[in-house]
């Protein structure tokens, strides 16, 4: 059967041969099932710059799918069923792999880098530039890729790592089709409000800030709550919705060895949202340990 219309008639013969005669139409639709399918994938950050070797960078690929909550953090697709992967899956490539590598396999280990490591973590190896890139593959064979840029300058590339800085910095970026009514805040780390307060609507005297800095240690809790006021002039989202938090693993300086050596090991602490499972209208919030430089996605639709 297939969409369309028919003309349905019935006829019936009297005794004294006349006929009497009803017509109906009989119309057929059908519905097309909106498909989960990634379309396209973003990475974050889009470019980065490391200047030493070894250094270690985390990226992450977020999905758009035409299906709603739309947005999705595909880092670490490996098939399985269900959001965010719906039986797709992400490999990661580094276009030249003198300049850096990246891990693709998607399991956590205690690996710098390589087999072991999370996905979408690229090791500095030599100077230059790379494009990094993100694939993912649907359950029908199509693929949205995504590319980002990963540069050690030449004449700037050290071997050695630079010294611990003070301050580490905390970066948020916002992801996902509602580009106009969402904010994050965070507060500074002796307790201020709103050290971060990253957004379109962000009415703060100066401007958005979605760059934060931190002394190594501090504990950081981001928060959003959708549906957020509109920005001046635009006009409210009410079917605006919070799809989650992504960002990667931390690393933090040890010293390693006799006599010793000051390497990264990967931290426990990760952005851990709250409520574990996002609600798509109403507060969330997440907390990280900062120790490096880190980035934080936040994923809004509407």
């Amino acid at each position: 059967m297939t969409a369309g219309s028919t003309t349905i008639t019935a006829e019936y013969q009297n005794a004294d041969k006349s006929v009497v005669t009803a017509s109906a139409i009989l119309v057929v639709t059908t519905t097309v099932a909106i498909s989960n399918d990634i379309t396209s994938v973003t990475i974050e950050p889009a470019s980065q710059t490391d200047l030493y070797i070894d250094q270690t960078t985390q990226f992450i690929a977020i999905g758009t799918s035409a299906a709603a909550p739309y947005t999705f953090d595909v880092t670490n697709c490996d098939g399985s069923a269900g959001a965010p992967c719906f039986g797709g899956s992400n490999v990661w490539a580094s276009s030249n792999v003198d300049v850096a590598t990246i891990n693709t396999t998607g399991t956590t280990g205690p690996t710098n880098g390589g087999l072991g490591a999370p996905a979408g973590l690229a090791t500095l190896l030599w100077e230059g530039t790379t494009a990094i890139t993100s694939t993912f593959t649907n359950t029908d064979n199509s693929i949205a890729t995504g590319v980002a840029t990963l540069t050690c300058p030449f004449g700037q590339c050290t071997l050695e790592p630079p010294p611990v800085p003070p301050l580490v910095t905390l970066t948020v970026f916002g992801a996902g089709d509602d580009t106009i009514n969402w904010l994050v805040t965070a507060p500074s780390a002796s307790g201020a409000a709103n050290e971060i307060h990253c957004g379109p609507s962000d009415t703060t005297p100066g401007g958005q800030v979605c760059v934060g800095s931190y002394p190594i240690g501090t504990q950081i809790t981001l928060s959003t709550t959708v549906p957020a006021p509109p920005p001046p002039g635009s006009p409210a989202c009410p079917t605006c919705t919070f799809g989650g938090w992504a960002s990667g693993p931390e690393f933090i300086y040890v010293e390693v060895g006799t006599p010793p050596v000051l390497t990264q090991e990967a931290s426990p602490s990760y952005c851990t949202p709250t409520p574990l499972v996002p609600t798509q209208t109403g507060l969330n919030q997440c907390t990280i340990t900062v120790s490096l430089d880190s980035t934080v996605v936040a994923i809004f639709n509407k």
